[in-house]
This record gives structure tokens, sequence and C-alpha cells, in this order.
């Protein structure tokens, strides 16, 4: 059975049937208004509305438990998989440089060095042209033995100046020679 988005699709809609609660109507901070339905003059791709969606609904570890506590005929390859998702890192990250293997992403919060591949596109073709550095919210998760994201990845349009593009290479550097970058999580 392989491990694919129908799946979970069907797995949210039976949950969403089970629970009025599941949904709860995340809130933009910018507008100050509640996804209801209707957007009217809301923008639907509102940062504040699309990431509190995903982040207390689509990945809340509890829904990971439950997928699995009720998916007993997952193999049990697939179920690791899954299981790993609990070690996920979310935050803000800056997009340091591209490698062949990966983007190598330092954490905004901690300064945690992270080389992320691309699943289908690498980071380098999904991000052509753009400045680097680059400011981005993301999910990380693990995949077998690499890296990859949940797929929302929403850039800042933010330039960076030379003292913070210096002090990001520096990071990746000290990382680098010190072994310290994360390839898995």
């Amino acid at each position: 059975m392989p491990l694919c988005r129908r799946n979970s699709d069907e797995y949210k809609n039976q949950r969403i049937e089970k629970s009025e609660s599941y949904w709860k109507k995340p809130v933009c901070k910018q507008h100050g208004k509640s996804y209801d339905g209707d957007f009217g003059n809301h923008n639907p791709f509102c940062r504040d509305i699309v990431r509190s969606s995903i982040d207390s609904e689509i990945t809340g570890q509890h829904h990971f438990e439950r997928y699995l506590k009720e998916n007993n005929d997952l193999p049990e390859d697939h179920r690791k998989i899954i299981q790993s998702w609990k070690r996920r890192v979310q935050g803000r990250f800056m997009m340091e440089r591209h490698l062949k293997k990966g983007t190598i992403f330092i954490s905004m919060e901690d300064g945690e060095v992270y080389q992320v591949s691309g699943i289908i596109s690498s980071w380098e073709e999904m991000f052509f042209g753009a400045p680097m550095p680059l400011i981005i919210e993301a999910t990380f998760m693990p995949f077998r033995d690499v890296i990859i994201s949940d797929g929302l990845v929403m850039p800042y349009n933010i330039l960076i100046g030379g003292g913070m593009k210096r002090m990001f290479k520096d990071s990746y550097m000290a990382a680098k020679k010190s072994g310290q970058i994360h390839r898995s999580l």
C-alpha cells in the first residue's frame, strides 16, 4: 500500500466529520478577521491564515498518532516515516546557499544549520533568480535519510545587507568545519 496523499485526505475528512471542533477558525493578525468560509475582501492566502491552519490542524502531533492507530495495515516502513514527522522543525530560516545535495538553511531562532533536499525540484529551481540569502518560513521534516519540507514555504520579501550575509556565511562555514550540519532529523 503506497504512502499517498489520498489516504491522509480520507483520514482528514473522517476526522472533520467526527468532530466539529476539529477546525478552529484561524485569525489573521494583520486584518483581525477569522476565516469563516467567505473571504470577502480578505486575502485567502494571508500568511497568518495559511500558517495557523497548517500548524494547528494538519501537522498536529496528535493527528499523526490517530492516523497510525486507525491505519494498522500500513507497512512498517511507512509507519516509521510518519512517526519520524514528530521530529519536524518549524520556524524562520535563512536560505544561505545551494549545494548539489541540497540547500543550506540556518535557523533564525537557534542558529542551527540544516541541509534540506527538494522532493521533485531542487530549492535552486524553486527559487530561481531570488536574491540570496533569502528569509523563509517553513517546516522541515525527516524523510528516510534526508530532510525535506512539508511543501508550504513562505518567503519574505526582504533584502539582506552585506553584514548579515557575512554573518550567515560564517555560521555555515563554522558548522561545516565542525560537522554540525543537520542532514537528517
